[in-house]
């Protein structure tokens, strides 16, 4: 396999991000480089890198810039990348030592395979969350076998990640000509953008699991904490919007059209719920997009406006608010 660039984004990250260095360190094939984007840290994130940095046996470069999100921080750091293939690691997970040793001991046939990935387990450092297998067991469903713990996802993946991702991005490496092609991660979609580029990433490449668990999700009170559903529908509804366009739509074959649609109407469904049980302003915003596509229109039901008229009489709107304000300031 040819040279290996892997890309750590990092925000407030002291805790963790010496941790993932040092299992990338530890790796027994060791990559080209590792460009850490500090996006916008008001803690020790920056430090802890550069000590790191120091005893790395590869150049380890950091990058800071001012806040921008997840998305805006991995193209930061791909665009100053020079590896054939993007090896991505977050900054609270961690790789056992054969994480890159296992795609170049099994590299892809050829070059319509854009990404590799692995089988990873959960785990807390209170040791409350029992290690379990996170990719391997929808993997295998829509999988076909193509070597010794090799399967190629096919076309059934798309569809597969439409109403949600399965593939963690530090279980993944992606060809960089692939990424480039597709236009890496839309800096728009700032919740869920992961699902956004493998969408589009599929429709123009095949994906390889292997059936190896080299990659550790740290479960950690930061990334359990809940994200506001009508934002998160906001950039979900960005991203089907843009799958609906031309230039993705000629790309699919009739069943990834039917199934893409279908998504799009559940979650325009979700947000105008969500909106519901938020405030009126949300509510009213949530119609306005949602009345922007015309084969949508049959989700605007009446029932959400009730729904709110119901929750601002019982005063459960109020308190809704409250609690969220309440625990965004704990």
């Amino acid at each position: 396999m040819e040279s290996v660039s892997v890309v750590v984004p990092a925000f407030n990250a002291e805790a963790f991000v010496g941790e993932a260095l040092q299992s990338v360190i530890a790796q027994t094939h060791k990559p080209l480089e590792v460009i850490v984007v500090d996006d916008g840290s008001t803690d020790n994130t920056a430090s802890i890198v550069q000590a790191i940095s120091s005893d790395a046996p590869f150049p380890v470069t950091l990058v800071r810039q001012s806040n921008k999100g997840l998305p805006a921080a991995r193209n930061a750091g791909i665009r100053r990348a020079k590896g054939k293939w993007i090896a991505f690691l977050d900054a609270d997970d961690v790789w056992k030592p054969n994480h890159l040793l296992t795609f170049v001991q099994h590299p892809p046939g050829d070059e319509t395979y854009g990404l590799l990935c692995t089988d990873a387990y959960t785990f807390s450092d209170d040791a409350t969350t029992q290690k379990k297998p996170a990719v391997r067991a929808r993997a295998l469903t829509i999988g076909r076998a193509i070597g010794e713990n090799q399967y190629d996802l096919g076309e059934r993946i798309f569809e597969g990640t439409l109403n949600g991702n399965f593939i963690p991005p530090s279980c993944t490496i992606v060809r960089r000509s692939a990424g480039e092609k597709v236009g890496w991660f839309d800096p728009l979609v700032r919740i869920g953008e992961d699902r956004d580029f493998f969408l589009k990433l599929a429709l123009c490449y095949r994906f390889v699991f292997y059936d190896v668990e080299t990659v550790g999700l740290r479960i950690h009170a930061d990334n359990l904490s809940t994200r506001p559903a009508v934002a998160r529908g906001q950039y979900l509804l960005h991203m089907f919007r843009t799958l609906q366009s031309e230039t993705y739509q000629k790309k699919m074959i009739s069943a990834q059209k039917a199934a893409c649609k279908l998504a799009y109407r559940q979650q325009i469904k979700a947000y105008l719920y969500a909106a519901s049980r938020d405030s009126l302003k949300a509510l009213l915003q949530a119609y306005k997009i949602a009345n922007q596509r015309p084969f949508c229109r049959q989700a605007l039901n009446p029932r959400h406006f009730l729904r709110f008229i119901a929750l601002r009489a019982l005063g459960r709107i109020g308190n809704h608010t409250a609690r969220r304000k309440a625990k965004a300031q704990a």
